[in-house]
This record gives structure tokens, C-alpha cells and sequence, in this order.
């Protein structure tokens, strides 16, 4: 597997009809004669440059284009290139309706109803570098207050919606002790129920908008779920419609949680510019609201992360930095529920992943280890999943500093996660691992781990 996303729409529709560029080609051209448009050279570095972003394909291809993806021309010339590309992926809602309620909640049952991926797999990240700035700028400016619906029968009081807040908590600790795959059904089910009581029900604007931000923020919930499972078109789309939602009922902090965690998405498969893109936007909500210690601290953190990959060690310790001293004096009484994971610890780890991304394997060292070490009471600051992606780091900065033993000590912690647990974070940690290993593998411990019947 590797570990890069799909960045153009025309790219995810080629990869969908297991199409090569070359294959691509020529189809584009055969259509583009049959429909009367003359001839076009079939040239596989045409489809790639179209791709790239680089070049716009003429009128006539993008209606040659259209009529094999079944899209009106009408919407080529309404939308534009490559915008309309998203209405044959089936991302044009999530991407360009307009930012109301009733949008919000149609984009919400989708995600909730859709079934994920059979093989449970899908690393394409839909939205590309072009659409993503549409789509924070869109929600910058967005002015969609909630329309209460005039409707009888059920009626939701404000009380009923603090027990469905408990409820969502419960749901948390539930994740800590079963995991993406244990709780995903039980999540979906969750959207579902919340996506029926908003438009449904009835209730008073304070309490429709509390609904909505919960639905909101199960949204979330379940795009880091498929996120994990590494169904990565239904993260996405879940955390699009998270965003509509939050818009919908005024909650910026909400709605910048939902880019964040779209932020760490990209990042995950190195798209950087696209996740700085999305972290300024999240950096101009919180602005705009309630202020947030952990939530301002957690995007300086992703931002050092962005800036640490593209190889800039200044500015990378600058963000985090400013991360820590957002986050270390401050009360948290006022943060969200969603972001009780980000601690001090959590700060350490992600400092210790950027000196790593740096190549400072002994800063990233002094950073990982104290997280995985034991303290008085016997157990360490991080535990399950997070423990398993430090080990994975770990392992591998020991092992560029020429500490096998330990290195190969570190990878076995990580492996015998995967064995119980799927995360696709973990799991891009291991494959990168092996593959480092592997270039030694005329040593003999090594070797015999290489071989042992670990996670593929």
C-alpha cells in the first residue's frame, strides 16, 4: 500500500472504473470522435497533466468526459472545471449546495445510511487542493442561521437533549475500550438517531441548535472512526457534512474541530498545503468564538506537524511552542468534551513526530520515550492506540540512531496492537517500519522478526 492520496477528482473516477491513464485516454478520445467533436490524440501524459492541476482539458474533452461519467453539459458549464467532476463522484452535494439546515441534514443521513467500503479500505481523499479552499471559504462566510421547522408531535425539551449529551460521552469511553471496529455500527446509529430528532422533532432555537451541534459533532465521530478503518472517501464526507451542520447551528468551534480533523487527514497522507489550507480556516473560527485553549493549542500543534514535514525546523518549533504555552496555563472547564484527549502529553508526542519528520532522531527520542515509561503509579501517559503509533515512531528513530535491540523491542509493541485493533495510522507506522527493517535484514534478530507471521 502506499501511502498517498488520490488529489483530483478525475483521478478518483479513474481509479474507480480501474482505468489507466493510457486506458483513460484513449476512451476520452474514442467519445470525443464519436460525438462529433473530430479527432484527439489519445496521450496517457494528457489525462496526467489534467490531473496535475496543471492544465484544463478543452470544452470538447470535458463534454466528452461528461457524457462517459453521465454528468449534463449543462453542469460542466455551470460548475466549471473540475468542480464538475464532483457530481459523478457523488461529492457535489457535500462540496457546493447551498450552506442551510435542511442541506446539512440530507449530507448527514447520507453518511449515516451509506455503507462503507467492502474490504473496509478506501485511501482516496476526494477533494483537491482547488475545492478544499472553496469549500473553508465557503464555510467562512457562510450565514445560515437555523430555521426552526413548524411542526407537531414529538417534542424535545432541553432536558432531553442534556441526556442525549450524556449519552454521547458514554459513547467515548465505549471507543477507548472497544475501538473503531467495535463501535461503528453503534456510531452510525448514533448520526442516524440525531439526524431523525433534528428534523423531526420539535423544539425551541436554543434547543435545535444544541441537536444540531450534537449531530454535528457525531458526524465527527464517525469520520474519525472510517478515518481509522481507513475508509477515507466516508471520513471525508462525514466531516463536510460535520461541517455544514455546525454552520447551521452557529457553533464555529464545532465547525473548526471538523476542519482539524480533516487537517490531520491530510497530513496523514502528506498533503500539506491542503492541510494548512484547512488549518488557517480553523484558526479563523476560533477567532470568530468561545475561546478554546485546547483547540487553539491543537492547531499550532498540526501546524508544526504541516511545517516540520516540509522540512522547515524554525517555524515547526515555533507552532509548537506557542502550542504549549496556549495550552499549559490555561483552565479547560470551557473546552469541548471532544477534545478532552489533547493534553500535555499528547503535545509531547506530536513535538516528538515533528523532530522525527526533521530528522532529529535524538530530540525525537527524548520526546517519545518518557511517554512510554511507567511512572509511580505503574502505568505510562499513553496507552492503546496512541501507545502503539509512539512505539512505531520510537522504534523507528532508535533504529536510524543504530539502537536495534531496543528499536526491534519498540516494533513488537506496535504489531501486536494491530493484531487486535485496525487503525490506519498504526498501521502506515508498521508498513514504514518493516520496510526501514528490511534494509537490515542480514542482522540476525532482524531477520527473525521480519519472518515471524506479523500483520501484512
Amino acid at each position: 500500500m502506499t501511502y498517498r492520496s488520490i488529489r483530483h477528482p478525475l483521478a478518483l473516477l479513474r481509479r474507480r472504473d480501474e482505468l489507466s491513464h493510457a486506458a483513460y485516454a484513449k476512451l476520452i478520445a474514442d467519445t470525443h470522435a464519436e460525438l462529433g467533436f473530430g479527432t484527439m490524440a489519445a496521450r496517457r501524459e494528457k489525462v496526467a497533466r489534467w490531473e496535475s492541476g496543471k492544465i484544463t482539458p478543452e470544452l470538447s474533452a470535458q463534454y466528452a468526459m461528461a457524457h462517459v461519467h453521465g454528468v449534463p453539459r449543462t453542469d460542466v458549464v455551470r460548475l466549471g472545471w473540475p468542480e464538475w467532476l464532483y457530481v459523478a463522484t457523488g461529492h457535489a452535494s457535500l462540496l457546493q449546495q447551498p450552506w442551510s439546515c435542511d442541506e446539512a441534514l440530507v449530507a448527514l443521513e447520507g453518511i449515516a445510511r451509506s455503507s462503507p467500503e467492502p474490504d473496509g479500505r478506501d485511501d482516496a481523499i476526494p477533494a483537491c487542493d482547488q475545492s478544499i479552499r472553496s469549500l473553508t471559504t465557503a464555510w467562512l462566510n457562510a450565514a445560515a442561521p437555523l430555521e426552526l421547522p413548524d411542526r407537531r408531535g414529538l417534542r424535545l425539551s432541553a432536558t432531553a437533549v442534556s441526556s442525549l449529551e450524556l449519552r454521547r460521552l458514554e459513547g467515548r469511553k465505549l471507543f477507548d475500550a472497544l475501538g473503531s471496529t467495535g463501535t461503528r455500527i453503534l456510531a452510525d446509529s448514533w448520526l442516524l438517531l440525531l439526524c431523525d430528532l433534528t428534523r423531526n422533532a420539535s423544539y425551541d432555537r436554543a434547543t435545535g441548535a444544541r441537536l444540531l451541534a450534537l449531530t454535528a459533532d457525531a458526524a465527527c465521530y464517525s469520520g474519525r472512526l472510517a478515518f481509522d478503518l481507513g475508509d477515507q472517501r466516508r471520513a471525508q464526507s462525514a466531516l463536510m457534512a460535520a461541517l455544514r451542520a455546525a454552520s447551521a447551528a452557529e457553533d464555529n468551534r464545532l465547525g473548526a474541530w471538523a476542519l482539524t480533523q480533516f487537517a490531520m487527514q491530510h497530513l496523514h497522507y502528506g498533503e500539506v498545503r491542503t492541510a494548512l489550507t484547512l488549518l488557517d480556516a480553523a484558526q479563523h473560527a476560533c477567532l470568530r468564538s468561545r475561546y478554546s485553549p485546547r483547540l487553539a493549542s491543537l492547531i499550532r500543534v498540526l501546524r508544526g506537524r504541516a511545517y516540520a514535514e516540509q522540512g522547515e525546523h524554525r517555524a515547526s518549533a515555533r507552532e509548537m511552542d506557542i502550542a504549549r504555552t496556549l495550552h499549559s496555563p490555561a483552565l479547560h472547564d470551557d473546552d469541548p468534551d471532544c477534545l478532552e484527549w489533547f493534553t500535555g502529553e499528547a503535545i509531547q508526542f506530536h513535538a516528538g513526530a515533528a523532530h522525527f519528520s526533521l530528522n532529529e532522531m535524538g530530540p525525537a527520542v527524548d520526546h517519545l520515550l518518557p511517554l512510554l515509561d511507567a511512572g509511580p503509579a505503574g502505568g505510562s501517559p499513553v496507552e492503546g492506540q496512541n501507545a502503539a503509533l509512539c512505539n512505531g515512531f520510537l522504534a523507528r528513530a532508535q533504529l536510524a540512531c543504530g539502537d536495534t535491540d531496543q528499536a526491534l523491542e519498540r516494533a513488537l509493541r506496535t504489531a501486536e496492537f494491530l493484531f487486535h485493533s485496525s487503525s490506519v495510522a498504526v498501521a502506515k507506522q508498521w508498513q514504514l517500519l518493516r520496510a526501514e527493517l528490511a534494509e537490515r535484514s542480514d542482522t540476525p534478530a532482524v531477520r527473525a522478526l521480519l519472518e515471524e507471521p506479523l500483520p501484512a
